[in-house]
């Protein structure tokens, strides 16, 4: 353990002498703030607000310090019962909340401040009806009393797995819409448990034909604009691999019909077209079917896929930098005009759902 701790120090030490003058990190901009602050007037007479924070970071932590030591006064807003910090906190919902008030204070009485009487906001207006209300006071509260009025808005449903939960949910939707006026807008759908929950939603949400937008973190690789860059780069570095070249074919850019390149690929594999062969006309006949496409298809497709990436290919050789190489992909993608192919894609995406829907 102590020697992969030390190869951990080697490589983060590397890493800083690697980047030391050339780049900064989004943290160190922090910590960049936190010691040259106090060289402007910024904070004179500064009144500031921090406010919807669980916690902090090291060197947010740092930031905040030098706003209360150099502001006039600073306000931080914490969403929490009480101030008293929980020993046990498997038994504290606000407990991460109660933990960063702790290290305010301390930054507070490290800097010899004083701290103004806390600001107890009793009146809760988020909940638009008792029952919510009742639920969020009370929920973990063992002594709480019970709800004595008509429970008209909260209802529970025992499902047996997720598949039924969500369908559940999705009947209830469509019932609102089509008996309560209600908008599909207007329903938000809440779990903490995006990732086992969201294909579920995608695809029961479809099946009852229910629009919805899922927010979540998506990995860079999942945006189309990255994933067409990385398919551009992967046949000029693979050589036109036969996988390479169908998965830049199958994001649906090149302007040939979905039909035709699954034809083409079963045509590529049967005659072994791959790599350098890409590069000269096919010459190997088809069966005399007239469902099929004739040779000089294909090969009309073959100079529409390939023509482009080669020119491309050859003018990235120039000059290898990646200054150069970002600029010829960004002209590249320019050349193929694929933000008009993107807007036009999902306006065929939108229109298709919208069909269905009115369905």
């Amino acid at each position: 353990m102590k020697n992969k701790l030390q190869d951990l120090k080697l490589v983060y030490e590397k890493f800083q002498e690697q980047i030391k003058g050339k780049y900064i990190e989004e943290a160190d901009l922090l910590t960049i703030l936190a010691n040259h602050i106090e060289e402007t007037n910024l904070l004179q007479d500064a009144v500031i607000y921090l406010d919807e924070f669980a916690g902090f970071t090291k060197q947010e932590y740092e930031v905040i310090e030098k706003f209360i030591e150099l502001a006039k006064q600073v306000n931080i807003t914490i969403c929490t019962d009480n101030l008293n910090l929980n020993t046990n906190p498997d038994q504290d919902i606000y407990y991460t909340s109660k933990e960063t008030i702790a290290k305010i204070w301390n930054l507070v009485n490290k800097n010899n401040l004083t701290i103004e009487e806390p600001v107890h906001l009793s009146k809760v207006h988020r909940f638009k009806t008792e029952e919510l209300q009742f639920l969020s006071e009370n929920m973990n509260n063992p002594q709480s009393t019970k709800y004595e009025k008509n429970v008209e808005n909260i209802e529970l449903f025992l499902a047996q797995n997720p598949y039924l939960e969500i369908e559940n949910v999705a009947k209830k939707i469509t019932s609102l819409i089509k008996t309560k006026n209600i908008r599909y807008k207007d329903i938000a759908i809440i779990t903490k448990n995006i990732e086992e929950y969201g294909s579920l939603v995608r695809a029961i949400f479809s099946k009852y034909g229910i629009p919805v937008f899922i927010d979540e973190k998506r990995e860079v690789s999942q945006n189309v604009i990255i994933q067409y860059v990385l398919a551009i780069l992967e046949v000029i570095a693979k050589n036109f691999t036969n996988e390479a070249v169908f998965n830049y074919l199958k994001l649906g850019f090149s302007g040939i019909e979905e039909d035709e390149i699954f034809e083409l690929e079963n045509y590529c594999n049967k005659w072994g077209i791959k790599q350098n062969k890409w590069k000269k006309d096919f010459i190997y006949e088809i069966e005399k079917d007239d469902k099929k496409p004739k040779i000089e298809r294909y090969n009309e497709l073959r100079k529409q896929i390939i023509n482009p990436l080669l020119d491309l290919k050859e003018k990235i050789n120039q000059e290898k930098t990646i200054e150069n190489t970002t600029k010829c992909l960004y002209e590249f993608m320019q050349e193929q005009n694929i933000e008009e192919k993107i807007t036009r894609k999902n306006r065929g995406t939108r229109k298709r759902r919208a069909n269905r829907f009115s369905q």
